[in-house]
């Protein structure tokens, strides 16, 4: 006998067609709607997701939250992976995603006494490769999910990450082509006629068993009885016992069946590809949103080991509505866009205000000084923005003066700061500046690098101090291209245009303490799949800094126009068909884009991507513009997705989903000899990613303080915090990014013992940890948890 599970589920978004309270008042009437069945059907159960909605439901409505509590607890409602939302897992970090889970499985634990077994991510587009990982950390053996690309050939199998873990994965894409339906039928069901066709997909299932079908609904559809029918009309037939059921129901008969599944990777390939390119300013905010609640956490657990504000909890429930996966994408209204924005400001301005509070504790008053603090585990030597009050006098660190350098956008000087700690930088009398001077050239040169730029069309070349080249008189830096897909999905059409076919103005090369940077602008010939309307003016800063073997890249547009595709193309002189990615918690190697009806082009990138070939190299690290696709040996970074009205865009295109008006980017290339492993790539998309921050009118007590330190650039940490559970130790956080075993030591001056722990912060063995100095063992891409006790004397951090 083979059992058929019958299954409801819905799935409701936070932000795609209409604004966020609109979502808010279906989820309020699909409730009602729920609820209501429930009590006239007994057989009934149903299964709902995203503890973001019950959150507010339960604050919106006490009275219908706790009916619906009651129903959970009575077994009739399931709450499947409870993440607070239903994130997208390749741009957002990997401790964005720990957090996002933690924070609903927390959540639905202490309002809906709710353990869930199964993780749950239907409907996000793509997979990354460290989710098994992830999700056995949190006690998850399998994931109900779907959107794997639309190339997969099963629908349960074991996906494999990258440190080797696997995970079982039970869905099927809503664009499965290649999939041969054999235990699964799953559809949305918007009507009658949509649940007729899922089962009559269920009648063609051959599998011997368990079998799952999946009445499936979203946002504004109706709860229909009609799949209790048609489930009703099967029952009785030979060899079949169809029944309504439960995913916990499911699981338990696959487990029963011990069931040998096939492995593959679980680099899963992302659908709506198009989405990397929509509303890039929402990205770059969110980078710089996310890193800032990160280092308020950081700061203020390594200065007060008893603090636990309750506006870190309500900014990360703020940033899981932002990482929901059509918000994040850009694929929604420009309410939403706008609310969004709203939430980037009120979580960056709790952060600042925790971070002035944890600075505060390690500071003295100075109305001569400030203080800088960086929140990476290593010494950095960076040229610094100087406070608006100091900008006019000598500036001195630990007794030296500081040369100060006079920009655009204001003054600079170079400081040294220890790691994961904090310098004062002390004001004297006024000071004179080194002014720029401008060179007419068109090239610039420090120790390790020669770029040089094309005076009639601004082809660029890129070269190492020994000659080899890198990128050799490259004229398409920037393309146009008529794209006729709708807002999810790409198309590019016809020809490209580049940058160079239009207006260039003669570069201009400068020079100061600094280094050397030279600049183009340009405007773009007409676009005549517009009815020549479109318009695209660019300039372009490429600067070397002194001691650096990289070229920052510092790019402005000025656009209006639709149906069309910006990109900045990196044309190299690089011999391979693949690249490295950073992904969340770790890298992956890529070989080109399969282009399909539902994704062309390009991967996302978390920070950097690596193209090399065994003699050369070159990363292209970005600051939340990540998607870059391989094109022979060209790397290709959409800016700008302007798309047309259509069938496709549910979104009708406005002036902000087409992006018109000023934009600036900013990306770093790193050329190298031989492995990006050597190369310094990953510590120095770290910190082209992690600003430093200033405080005025502050010394410290000594000249200068450092928490943590790691020995080893392939130990990435990811987060450190006080333990939720108020004991006082710290929670460190942190993944091994080289593919490679490793042996590190990290030095927290605080530690007094150290144990291994989890992403759920529990106890487990205890590490070697001697005056201060812990020895981690990691495995290849291993995220690891450890939990410190600690002196809480800041007296004795040093």
């Amino acid at each position: 006998m083979v059992n058929v599970h019958v299954i409801g589920m819905s799935h409701i978004d936070m932000g795609f067609t209409m604004t966020e309270e609109e979502f808010e008042e279906l989820l309020e009437i699909f409730a009602e709607r729920m609820l209501s069945i429930l009590e006239r059907c007994p057989e009934i159960n149903y299964s709902i997701e995203q503890m973001f909605h019950y959150k507010k439901l339960k604050e919106r409505r006490p009275d219908l939250f706790e009916r619906l509590k009651q129903s959970v607890q009575a077994g009739r409602i399931e709450i499947m992976g409870a993440m607070a939302s239903s994130m997208d897992t390749n741009f957002p970090s990997g401790e964005a995603f720990i957090r996002n889970q933690k924070l609903g499985l927390e959540w639905a634990k202490e309002n809906f006494n709710s353990e869930p077994e199964s993780a749950w991510l239907v409907d996000t587009f793509g997979l990354n490769a460290q989710i098994p990982q992830i999700y056995r950390q949190f006690g998850f053996s399998q994931l109900f999910a779907n959107r794997f690309g639309g190339d997969k050939h099963y629908e349960t199998f074991h996906a494999k990450g990258i440190d080797g873990t696997k995970l079982l994965v039970i869905g099927r894409d809503l664009a499965s082509l290649n999939v041969a339906s054999d235990s699964q039928a799953f559809r949305l069901c918007r009507s009658w006629s949509d649940q007729e066709k899922l089962f009559e997909q269920a009648d063609r299932l051959t599998g011997t068993g368990p079998r799952l079908v999946t009445d499936y609904i979203e946002n504004e559809e109706v709860l229909s009885l009609r799949f209790v029918d048609l489930m009703k009309k099967r029952r009785g037939r030979k060899e079949e016992n169809w029944v309504l059921s439960t995913y916990h129901q499911y699981v338990n008969e696959l487990r029963e069946r011990q069931t040998e599944y096939p492995v593959i990777s679980a680099d899963l390939n992302p659908e709506f590809t198009g989405t990397f390119a929509l509303r890039t300013p929402l990205k770059v905010r969110y980078r710089k949103a996310e890193t800032k609640l990160l280092e308020a956490e950081k700061w203020i657990s390594l200065t007060m080991p008893d603090y636990l504000p309750e506006q870190f909890n309500e900014s990360w429930w703020l940033m899981s509505f932002t990482q929901f996966h059509d918000v994040f994408s850009g694929s929604h209204g420009d309410q939403t866009y706008h609310a969004v924005l709203e939430k980037f400001d009120k979580t960056e301005e709790a952060s600042e205000n925790v971070l002035q509070k944890a600075v505060g504790v390690i500071t003295r008053p100075d109305e001569n000084a400030f203080v800088c603090i960086n929140g990476l585990a290593w010494e950095r030597k960076e040229w610094l923005r100087i406070p608006r009050a100091y900008q006019e006098r000598q500036l001195y660190q630990e007794g030296k003066a500081l040369q100060a350098v006079r920009r655009e956008d204001g003054k600079y000087c170079r400081v040294t700061l220890p790691p994961a700690g904090a310098a004062a930088i002390t004001a004297g009398e006024k000071a004179g500046d080194d002014f720029s001077t401008e060179i007419q050239k068109n090239w610039i040169e420090n120790e390790h690098l020669r770029l040089s730029v094309d005076s009639s069309d601004g082809a660029m070349s890129l070269y190492l101090a020994d000659g080899t080249a890198l990128i050799d008189n490259a004229v398409d830096f920037l393309t146009a291209q008529e794209d006729v897909g709708g807002f999810q999905i790409e198309a590019p059409h016809g020809g490209e245009i580049f940058a160079s076919a239009g207006a260039v103005t003669i570069p201009t090369v400068r020079k100061d303490a600094m280094g050397e940077s030279i600049t183009v602008n340009g405007i773009f010939p007409q676009m005549d799949w517009n009815k020549g309307q479109n318009r695209l003016m660019w300039s372009v800063t490429f600067e070397l800094h002194e001691g650096e073997n990289a070229v920052r890249i510092h790019l402005s547009l000025d656009w209006f126009g639709e149906g069309t595709r910006i990109r900045m193309n990196i044309p190299t002189t690089v011999h391979s068909s693949d690249a490295v990615y950073e992904i969340p918690f770790g890298v992956v190697e890529r070989t080109a884009y399969r282009p399909r009806g539902t994704a062309k082009g390009e991967w996302p990138a978390q920070r950097f991507v690596a193209f090399e070939d065994g003699e050369k190299g070159i990363a292209l690290i970005n600051r939340g513009v990540a998607g870059v696709e391989i094109n022979g040996r060209t790397l290709s970074s959409t800016l700008i997705r302007a798309y047309y009205p259509g069938q496709m865009a549910w979104v009708p295109p406005t002036a902000e989903t087409s992006q018109h008006g000023k934009h600036t980017y900013d990306f770093t290339l790193v050329p190298y000899k031989g492995s990006w492993k050597k190369a310094g790539v990953v510590r120095q998309a770290q910190e082209r990613n992690n600003p430093l921050f200033c405080f005025e009118n502050c010394g410290l007590e000594k000249k200068k303080v450092s928490f943590v330190c790691v020995d080893r650039e392939n130990i990435v940490i990811s987060a450190i915090k006080n333990a939720s559970d108020h004991s006082g130790d710290l929670i460190i956080r942190y993944y091994e990014t080289f593919g490679e075993d490793t042996t590190a030591v990290i030095t927290i001056p605080c530690a007094l013992g150290a144990v291994r722990s989890s992403v759920k912060e529990e106890y487990g063995n205890t590490l070697n940890c001697d005056q201060g100095r812990i020895t981690i063992n990691c495995r290849p891409f291993e995220i690891q948890t450890i939990r410190i006790r600690r002196n809480a004397s800041i007296q004795n951090n040093n």
